[in-house]
């Protein structure tokens, strides 16, 4: 055995066999589950900073966010990131269950309910995290919260 110097590991250095080269360059059969894993839709490409287009020069000074749509059903808030300027957005859904946990049996049905949807989502949030895209779900009150955050030119593609 020889000593690697730095963290005194063993290891052998030997020759590969000339047929087992030969049979690695010259397979008798490609196994179908061996290839790349297909592209990652999630991955971005346009790291521009938003934080000094002119249309959004009003919204620069604000230390809070804004109401910019006040709705019976729905209501958005937009708060710039003029501070540290990276290509990152986090938005967050907050969807009234109404009577989510009334009783027992709701519930279960409710948590029941998140675990499939988490269940069902699991592989393309798992592509959109190695993409550092995260997500979460969780049930708050009466509400399921839905929580999307990362580089911004992917949001919309994760969450359509």
């Amino acid at each position: 055995f020889q000593h690697e110097p730095w963290f005194g590991s063993r290891y052998v250095e030997e020759d590969i066999a000339q047929d087992l080269l030969e049979l690695w360059r010259n397979p008798l059969e490609i196994d179908a589950a061996l290839h790349l894993p297909s592209k990652n839709e999630f991955i971005p490409s346009d790291f521009s900073i938003r934080a000094g287009d002119t249309d959004h020069d009003d919204f620069e000074n604000t230390t809070s966010p804004r109401c910019i749509v006040d709705e019976a059903l729905m209501k958005f808030w937009y708060k710039l990131d003029s501070t540290f300027k990276v290509p990152r957005a986090n938005t967050y859904f907050r969807i009234n269950l109404k009577g989510g946990y009334d009783n027992a049996k709701s519930c279960v049905l409710s948590e029941l309910f998140i675990h499939l949807l988490k269940d069902e989502l699991n592989e393309i949030v798992y592509q959109a995290s190695v993409a550092k895209l995260e997500t979460s779900v969780t049930y708050v009150g009466d509400m399921l919260e839905l929580k999307v955050y990362g580089f911004n030119e992917k949001l919309p593609v994760l969450l359509s």
